[in-house]
């Protein structure tokens, strides 16, 4: 093995995105820390996105020389697609340190420095930064400040969310400024800061999921080794919320997403099945409120014309 051949190894998905993913690299090509190394995993894409993708690289040869393109053969998905990528940079890299990052992100030129600060401390194995929707000045993306039990659950992962993001306090509580690193369960799964022989101690991320839930997989089996997890505020962010999902097909997220989720379920939180079932309910009826409520707004659309 070829050790801190680039000191932090940037694993990248594309699925066709070739767009977003090149944004992502030019970003990358303007920090501030600059040894790292990117392996750029093709997720078998459907459009020319290798062949764009390839044709970017053979422009920009000061890029290239840091970008190491793999291409799968099928979809594997989230997991086992960065497991891809991660695998081939422990083989290669050696690096100390490994990212997570989506292909339809662009970072701020000194995001990595203060991630890497955040992870000082061995016995912090994970680390995020602020995440600020693109084309929204101040929000915050949320992460999971706590463990995952029965009532946060209902709380922050179903719609029932939608009460407590709106209320004033939770909305001056995801906007607030400060710089100070916090704790936290888990972060959101497009930007992930992890020391490399943690997330090899814990097996890498699970791959019987295809998309959905990854992060709060990787936080309980982090968790579970007894390792810790930290926002850094002071490292930023950008995300184009769902463009990646947005290229795969609604029914196959949807079923992907349900799939993980029950996986999530059964085999790390332990849920009781009446859990599940009540956990099933509120969706069921948010869904069909939701369908209601935008059947009453073209209705009355059409009787405004």
């Amino acid at each position: 093995m070829t050790m801190n051949r680039g000191n932090v190894a940037i694993i990248i998905l594309n699925y066709n995105g070739y767009q977003d993913t090149i944004e992502c690299l030019e970003s990358l090509g303007r920090i501030s820390y600059q040894d790292f190394q990117v392996v750029l995993v093709d997720n078998a894409s459907t459009d020319d996105s290798v062949a764009r993708l390839r044709q970017w690289l053979s422009e920009n040869k000061n890029a290239a020389a840091k970008v190491h393109l793999v291409e799968n053969e099928k979809n594997y998905g989230y997991a086992r697609g960065n497991n891809v990528g991660i695998k081939y940079a422990l083989a290669n890299f050696g690096s100390e340190y490994t990212l997570i990052l989506n292909n339809d992100t662009s970072v701020e030129p000194d995001f990595l420095q203060p991630l890497i600060e955040g992870l000082r401390e061995r016995a912090v194995a994970l680390a995020g930064p602020r995440i600020i929707e693109s084309g929204v000045k101040y929000h915050w993306q949320g992460y999971l400040p706590s463990r995952i039990n029965f009532l946060n659950y209902l709380a922050f992962l179903t719609p029932l969310r939608q009460v407590f993001i709106k209320t004033p306090l939770s909305i001056e509580f995801n906007l607030e400024r400060s710089e100070s690193p916090r704790p936290a369960y888990s972060i959101p799964g497009c930007c992930m800061l992890f020391r490399s022989g943690a997330l090899e101690s814990v097996g890498l991320f699970d791959e019987k999921t295809f998309l959905g839930w990854e992060e709060c997989i990787i936080a309980e089996k982090l968790f579970q080794a007894g390792y810790r997890t930290v926002v850094v505020p002071k490292s930023r962010i950008f995300h184009k919320v769902s463009r990646g999902f947005a290229k795969i097909s609604l029914l196959t997220r949807k079923d992907s997403y349900q799939e993980s989720e029950r996986y999530f379920q059964l085999n790390y939180l332990k849920m009781p099945s009446y859990q599940r079932r009540l956990i099933g309910l509120i969706r069921s009826l948010s869904h069909f409120l939701t369908v209601l409520s935008a059947g009453s707004a073209e209705k009355k659309a059409g009787s405004i014309q």
